[in-house]
């Protein structure tokens, strides 16, 4: 670093060998700077030309994110864009807490002090700069919050005094109160929601703690702005308390409740539901695999050899089907199922079977994240089941490199699922294939989409198109 300092003063400043060893000096200690302070940190220079500087040093915090996209080392800065580094550098003062912003649009602050060289003249400046945007985006809030309040009080306050248009429409229950929690007005909402708690009916002049006593622990807090959930006898509230004015709080607060009892009831029905689709889930891949178990007691007890690969396709498919409930419940989704996991998972399955993993075939991916339904996974993982099976045993020679490239992305509101080999090509049968005659029904009755296979300049290419879930495209 100190190699480019020193060749980028030579080049662009006048500044004496004496006064580039004193910015030498300070550059061996500015990364730790950096990471003491997690800012940028730059040491700028006058060059030749005015109200023009060159950065000669910099270092980015080890542990943080630098402000900067690439290294600015050896680039220029101007007067108009950097006023507080300039007026370090020409007048030697210190400039604290100043705001800028970057070339990529984020506010930092600034502290920019001068360093002195021999004949105790400024030679450069030594800049500091912090990313303050979120402070900055939070002082704005605040100040936005501050003026709607004030806006908010003017509507309450025309609005209680004429007209109680507003507050009418409002479904939630509304309470306008004083400084001693004194109801001074309140809404039809609110007045039905005391109605439920009391015997008495809300009136004007009642303390609203003395009817409504879980409202007391929100109304005594400080903030300005405050929101909780309270359980009362089996119903549940949202509180919304708006000091209108914390300078003066003569000005009163507004009081929002919002019964939330039956959304919590559908809330809890939903989890209940979630939670007996993923027992289902749990069940339905118990039963694939004890039939998967038996299917394999039964070929291991012997069959007739023409039945083997009868049997053996059978299991494969019960294990794709299988593979569907497997990723639901370890992804933990309700009913939704990563294709591309799905995929992945049955090729990996189908390579390593014992009648398979000799033959050294490589599965290479290109897949991009999509989830379906449970129903819609079940089909595509028959259908790719199927597909990789057919590349597996019919594509390749004895001694090919052996290779299956399966691809699936989504466009204009269709999926294209694509399983590539390198193999001898396809050469259509005057018989039909079992295996593709269920690709094709399922992608066409299950999927409402369109299925073709043929040979390429290298091999054979099958593909499936269909409308993505939720979508009315026709794959047609």
């Amino acid at each position: 670093m100190s190699m480019l300092l020193k060749q980028v003063c030579k080049q662009h400043t006048t500044l004496s060998m004496k006064d580039i060893e004193v910015l030498c000096t300070i550059n061996y200690s500015l990364q730790q700077y950096a990471n003491l302070n997690q800012a940028n940190m730059f040491i700028d220079c006058l060059t030749e030309e005015p109200n023009k500087m060159v950065v000669v040093a910099e270092a980015t915090p080890h542990d943080g994110k630098s402000l900067y996209k690439y290294p600015v080392a050896g680039e220029f800065a101007y007067k108009s864009f950097e006023p507080a580094v300039f007026q370090a550098l020409k007048r030697g003062e210190h400039v604290l807490s100043h705001r800028a912003i970057t070339q990529e649009g984020k506010i930092v602050e600034q502290n920019v002090v001068p360093i002195i060289g021999e004949k105790d003249k400024v030679i450069a400046a030594l800049i500091m700069e912090k990313d303050i945007s979120d402070k900055v985006q939070d002082e704005d809030k605040i100040e936005a919050l501050s003026e709607a309040t004030e806006k908010l009080s003017k509507i309450m306050f025309n609005s209680f005094q004429t007209e109680p248009i507003v507050t009418e429409a409002i479904e939630e229950a509304l309470f306008y109160l004083d400084e001693k929690n004194i109801i001074k007005y309140f809404n039809t909402s609110a007045a039905s929601l005391v109605n439920n708690f009391n015997i008495e009916s809300c009136k004007v002049g009642l303390s609203i703690t003395s009817i409504l006593p879980f409202t007391k622990k929100i109304l005594d807090s400080s903030e300005a702005l405050s929101v909780r959930e309270k359980q009362v006898n089996g119903n549940f509230f949202k509180l919304k308390k708006i000091d209108l004015n914390q300078n003066n709080p003569e000005d009163g607060t507004l009081l929002f409740i919002r019964d939330l009892t039956e959304l919590k009831k559908k809330e809890r029905e939903l989890i209940l539901k979630s939670v007996a689709i993923k027992e289902i889930h749990h069940r339905v891949k118990n039963n694939l695999q004890t039939i998967a178990s038996l299917v394999r007691l039964q070929m291991r007890r012997g069959i007739p050899p023409d039945s083997q690969k009868y049997f053996k396709d059978t299991l494969s498919r019960i294990l794709s089907i299988s593979s569907v409930y497997e990723i639901t419940l370890a992804e933990n989704h309700t009913d939704n199922v990563d294709v591309d996991l799905l995929i992945k998972k049955i090729c990996r399955m189908l390579l390593d079977t014992e009648e398979h993993h000799t033959k050294q075939i490589k599965c290479l991916f290109d897949v991009e994240n999509l989830q379906t339904s449970s129903d819609t996974a079940v089909t595509i993982a028959l259908i790719v089941n199927e597909l990789i099976l057919n590349c597996i045993k019919h594509a390749f020679k004895q001694n090919d490199t052996k290779l299956i490239n399966i691809s699936l992305n989504t466009k204009n509101n269709k999926v294209s699922l694509a399983i590539k080999d390198n193999g001898t090509g396809y050469v259509p049968s005057s018989h039909s294939s079992f295996g593709l005659d269920i690709v094709k029904m399922m992608v066409e009755f299950n999927l409402n989409g369109k299925f073709s296979i043929e040979s390429n300049h290298a091999g054979t290419l099958a593909t499936v198109i269909f409308p993505l879930e939720g979508s009315e495209t026709d794959a047609r």
